[in-house]
């Protein structure tokens, strides 16, 4: 029973902050088993499940902190913007890129955390070892999992942040589908009006004796309009 305690505590004590509930299944010959899912137990079967409550709060996060103008999570710095344009969509593309990192550390960093707490289980369950040896084992995973926990929390507290600008990012992009359009709608106009007033680009053939003169013509021609679609093409690309 002793035993059983004891990978009791070692299993609470490593067990991953994820899990939102742990089930404690003793079947019919006495065996312990732990599992984040509610066993399926036949009527007439004697074995037993017990809810364990290890106190963990799910929802635990790093306190959002400031310094000089600049936000942070712990130790992770989260974007900032200024005033200029340029900024706002550097800004909200970072935010956007830095989120997706941050969900697939914090994938990352629970699957490190569980593997961790089997090895603590599988430790603790061994003969090999000596106390002195599993003691010194233990503290240093606790140490691991207590900076793994941080890095939880910190990784929290950015994702709830950046889910905090939504509406920035939201409002920025119904801005930048309307301005894509109505820039590509200037652009069809201004390529129209090049066929009306200077007719189709002619094909370059040196063969032909003329087709230089008509080539420059209208080159000439169209040279404004075309200057304006190369400038609404570049603001097109900065959209994108």
């Amino acid at each position: 029973m002793k035993i059983k305690s004891l990978l009791t505590i070692l299993f609470v004590s490593f067990l991953p902050h994820t899990y939102a509930q742990i089930y404690k299944t003793i079947d019919e010959n006495g065996k312990v088993t732990f599992s984040s899912i509610e066993p399926t137990i036949d009527k007439d079967s004697t074995t037993t499940v017990e809810e364990l409550d290890l106190g963990i709060n799910h929802a635990a996060m790093t306190t959002l902190s400031s310094n000089l103008n600049q936000k942070y999570c712990g130790e992770i710095r989260l974007p900032s913007q200024s005033k200029n344009s340029y900024s706002s969509k550097y800004f909200i593309n970072n935010v956007i890129s830095s989120k997706k990192n941050w969900r697939a550390s914090l994938v990352r960093l629970n699957e490190r955390i569980a593997h961790s707490s089997k090895r603590s289980i599988k430790v603790a369950k061994s003969t090999y070892y000596n106390s002195s040896y599993k003691n010194k084992l233990n503290s240093a995973q606790r140490k691991s999992t207590d900076s793994n926990l941080k890095q939880m929390r910190d990784l929290r507290c950015a994702i709830n942040w950046s889910e905090t600008q939504n509406g920035i990012i939201s409002e920025w992009k119904a801005t930048k589908k309307s301005e894509n359009i109505r820039l590509s709608e200037i652009k069809i106009k201004l390529e129209s009006n090049i066929i009306t007033q200077c007719g189709d680009e002619p094909i370059y053939d040196p063969t032909l004796r003329t087709n230089a003169a008509q080539r420059k013509r209208w080159s000439t021609c169209s040279r404004k309009k075309r200057k304006e679609i190369k400038r609404i093409d570049r603001e097109l690309r900065s959209l994108s």
